[in-house]
């Protein structure tokens, strides 16, 4: 990502566990992408982040703070969710999610 760019991506806070098979299913359906948001945040500690709540999670990504986005200077929350889910653990991974929203991701909303 360039210094000044700002990556923008959907589906990273689904609202209900069903929408959020790794394979794709007909209907509503996120996949994975909220976890791909959180590995890329956790990854990428010095940048800045934030998930508006609205049309199944909008994830904003920027090396640069602007007005809402900021950094999660602890991101053990982060360490346990990803622990989680590659362990195949996905529900319980989304669950703790949900429980720990503004501490992973920086929910907005």
């Amino acid at each position: 990502m360039d210094n000044n760019g700002i990556l923008i991506c959907h589906d990273c806070y689904p609202q209900n566990f069903d929408f959020t098979s790794p394979k794709y299913i007909r209907g509503v359906w996120c996949g994975v992408t909220y976890a791909a948001f959180i590995e890329n945040s956790y990854n990428n500690p010095d940048f800045y982040y934030a998930v508006i709540n609205n049309d199944y999670g909008l994830g904003i990504m920027s090396k640069i703070e602007t007005q809402f986005v900021k950094k999660i200077y602890n991101n053990e929350k982060q360490k346990i969710f990803l622990d989680l889910f590659t362990n195949n653990k996905y529900e319980d991974a989304y669950n703790y999610l949900q429980n720990n929203s503004n501490d992973i991701i920086n929910l907005i909303g």
